[in-house]
């Protein structure tokens, strides 16, 4: 599981996840959406999840053609909190219209600033038309418009997610903060679907076979050679007991369940217990080595572990066991005797 899971986080570990919208978390409300009780859940919880700040993100009213603008100015959020402070950042970087100001955020006036250059047709959020007043761009291509939180609440507008960005993060720990803020706020809102920004974001995947890598596939070939070994030891300390069982009638399909069905019960409870410390070990020490390993290391990984080990035992150890079961009893008597 490690040798896969290194494998994948190969193409990503290079990859800039550092700044904020990467250190956030988005929580996409269902219909039932409320603003009080949200907040006040969200409030009373927010030293658990480590929140620092967080702002209610709505997507525009768009048709097929504008989804190529949907990511820039075609989405706006609303701050709850510190809107002022975050409202004049925005506005000092206006290269076009007005800003926009106190009595606009105070009367709930639908107005927005845009980010982006916005092409000739009207800008509608839950079918509330809203008046297009300025215009800023930046490079970083992750920043949205805004429209004042007073609008919102007037025209009570269905949040498209929550973006809730944290605090004590850096730049070894933010993805697994991120993750355990994931997890929390998924029982915080059951009703809701959460996950990181960080994955939200499109990443370019370039897998390499680095020299780490190369080594641990390395590994893997010896682990294949010990598990033959262990197999053909484990079946050579029954093979007297096949030579009664075949003395009495039992069949060389018989015998190979029974070896398989052995072998997967040592299996299973070994593969169990790997798995509980692997999960613990992904949490304390390998995110610190690799970023991005505790967003590639999910169930999926786990299943694929199970069902590969599986076949490796059915393939090694049921080969094994159905070239032995064929020998006759004398035979495989005979052999019991050899000198391990």
């Amino acid at each position: 599981m490690y040798t896969y899971a290194q494998y994948t986080t190969s193409s990503i570990v290079d990859c800039d996840f550092s700044n904020l919208k990467d250190c956030a978390v988005f929580i996409y409300p269902d219909d039932d959406f409320d603003y009080s009780s949200f907040e006040k859940t969200l409030n009373e919880n927010a030293d658990e999840v480590l929140m620092d700040n967080f702002a209610y993100l709505y997507q525009a009213d768009i048709s097929s053609e504008e989804m190529a603008h949907a990511d820039n100015y075609l989405k706006f959020l609303a701050y709850p909190l510190n809107e002022q402070e975050n409202i004049e950042k925005i506005n000092q970087l206006l290269y076009s219209g007005i800003s926009i100001d106190e009595a606009m955020l105070e009367s709930g006036e639908n107005v927005c600033i845009v980010c982006g250059n916005p092409h000739d047709y009207d800008i509608y959020i839950d079918e509330q038309a809203y008046t297009v007043v300025g215009e800023y761009d930046v490079s970083d291509n992750i920043a949205y418009g805004v429209i004042p939180y007073s609008s919102a609440l007037k025209s009570n507008l269905k949040p498209y997610a929550v973006l809730v960005s944290l605090r004590q993060t850096d730049d070894i720990n933010y993805l697994s903060v991120a993750s355990t803020a994931v997890e929390k706020f998924s029982d915080i809102f059951p009703n809701f679907s959460v996950e990181s920004a960080a994955m939200v974001k499109p990443i370019p995947m370039k897998k390499e076979f680095t020299a780490e890598n190369k080594l641990l596939a390395v590994m893997i070939f010896l682990v294949f050679l010990m598990l033959c070994c262990l197999y053909s030891y484990i079946f050579r300390l029954r093979e007297r007991k096949y030579v009664v069982f075949k003395i009495c009638g039992a069949l060389s399909n018989d015998i190979v369940s029974l070896c398989i069905g052995e072998m997967l019960m040592l299996f299973v409870p070994a593969f169990l217990f790997s798995a509980i410390i692997f999960y613990a070990l992904k949490k304390l020490v390998f995110y610190k080595l690799i970023p991005a390993f505790a967003f590639v290391v999910d169930l999926n990984i786990y299943l694929c572990g199970f069902v590969f080990k599986t076949l490796l035992i059915l393939i090694i150890f049921g080969s094994y066991a159905y070239f032995k079961s064929r020998l006759s009893p004398t035979k495989l008597f005979a052999e019991s005797f050899v000198e391990k």
